[in-house]
């Protein structure tokens, strides 16, 4: 039904890509890939299937992963990287 796409209060949502990685009897671990981030679109998708999301972590944002980045850590932009994403602000 994910796949397909929701109705949520702001517009239809459909993500690109909707994976199960593993289910057991407490929980279900998903990926997806979304085009666009919308205000809380993830945990609002999943709910209007009435599912509730207990936890939820972006692994990657444009072209940056965190690869390498310890949980609660940080890293400092390449320039190449701040360049980058200052070139998809000014297309948007």
């Amino acid at each position: 039904m994910l796949r397909e796409g929701v109705d949520l209060e702001d517009g239809f949502a459909r993500p690109l890509r909707a994976e199960i990685e593993h289910i057991d009897e407490r929980r279900t671990i998903l990926t997806m890939v979304i085009a666009e981030g919308r205000n809380r679109q993830v945990r609002r998708m999943i709910q209007t299937l009435g599912f509730k999301v207990t936890a939820l972590t972006r692994i990657r944002l444009a072209f940056l992963t965190l690869d390498g980045v310890k949980r609660g850590g940080w890293r400092h932009l390449k320039k190449s990287e701040l360049k980058c994403l200052q070139s998809l602000g000014e297309q948007a």
